[in-house]
């Protein structure tokens, strides 16, 4: 019974001040305010330094940064710092296990380890939203739609009010292709917090996918009016846009934003890739798709079901054809 206090009810400490702010990080971290996240999560371990799942939250964190390409190589240096810390202290903690999973599925691709992590985490606790999730995103990753529409129709049931969670689980139906339902995700968000800037990303992300791009632009300039940090990716999209709706010059202001708020940091190649493609301009958007790779951006997970691959001008590249093979 006492095993099972630790590693099922994680999320609580036995300070209930490292509590409270442990929940007000959890609060920050749904609305993707991850930063202000953060700073409660190490309130929370400034009282309760072995609070093992704020480590495991902070760790989270930090990879989400660097996926939405917030300085990157620094942030998933700190993701793997944090997540260490919470290895010392005990890794056989789900929510450690499943921190650990996502590095190894979102930026290491080794998704055969990624698996197991996640199968240990989810029989130390199989209702644990976030360990469904990955489990989930994995599954629909490698083209294993029923088995992924489980795990994600679990973790929903689990947890049906977290945007966060309804904004992922929206986006992982990006593997199969069915934008229709990335859009249902983002509408539901946006009829359960009007405010919430991932609703109107996720919505403008999916009616980007089906061709209408004026309902895309609409929805991704509201969610980066309202989101507390505008990422690469909104903004991205918003390019993209743009670009497709015969807009190339708002397309290129979209760009120059791109590059000067990335600044000397690097990374987010993949967002840059895409915009590039669609601008068609290939060479760079092949040189960012190739640097992508060669930084694991998680993004690049998608990148088999992007329409580049069966472009004319871009599925007989040799270049492309490689970051296929280093794709899996």
């Amino acid at each position: 019974f006492g095993e099972e206090k630790v590693t099922v009810s994680e999320a609580y400490s036995e300070n209930i001040e490292a509590y409270q702010l442990y929940l007000k990080g959890l609060y920050f971290q749904n609305k993707l305010d991850l930063i202000t996240a953060i700073d409660y999560y190490e309130a929370a371990l400034s009282i309760d330094p072995n609070y093992v799942v704020a480590h495991a939250k902070i760790s989270m964190c930090y990879f989400d940064m660097a996926f939405y390409g917030f300085d990157p190589e620094n942030n998933l240096r700190k993701c793997q710092s944090t997540l260490d810390k919470a290895a010392d202290l005990d890794d056989k903690n789900a929510d450690y296990m499943i921190a650990k999973g996502r590095m190894e599925f979102w930026y290491h691709w080794d998704f055969e380890r990624a698996g197991v992590t996640l199968e240990k985490a989810l029989r130390i606790n199989p209702n644990n939203p976030e360990g469904l999730k990955q489990m989930g995103a994995l599954n629909m990753c490698l083209g294993r739609f029923s088995e992924g529409h489980m795990y994600l129709d679990k973790a929903e049931e689990l947890d049906p009010f977290s945007l966060i969670g309804l904004a992922y689980i929206g986006a992982y139906y990006f593997w199969e292709k069915d934008y229709n339902k990335v859009i249902e995700y983002g509408n539901r968000i946006i009829s359960m917090e009007p405010n919430a800037h991932m609703g109107h990303s996720i919505s403008g992300v999916g009616h980007f996918e089906t061709g209408k791009y004026e309902e895309a632009i609409l929805n991704l300039k509201k969610a980066i009016k309202l989101a507390p940090n505008p990422d690469l990716y909104m903004y991205s999209f918003l390019g993209r846009s743009y670009a497709c709706n015969n807009e190339p010059e708002k397309a290129k202001e979209v760009l120059k934003q791109m590059e000067g708020w990335r600044g000397k940091q690097g990374g987010g190649y993949s967002y840059f890739g895409y915009l590039y493609a669609d601008l068609k301009y290939w060479d760079q958007a092949i040189t960012n798709l190739e640097m992508a790779v060669k930084h694991h951006e998680g993004f690049m997970l998608f990148f088999h079901v992007s329409p580049y691959v069966s472009h004319p001008d871009m599925k007989e590249n040799p270049r492309i054809q490689k970051l296929q093979e280093s794709l899996g």
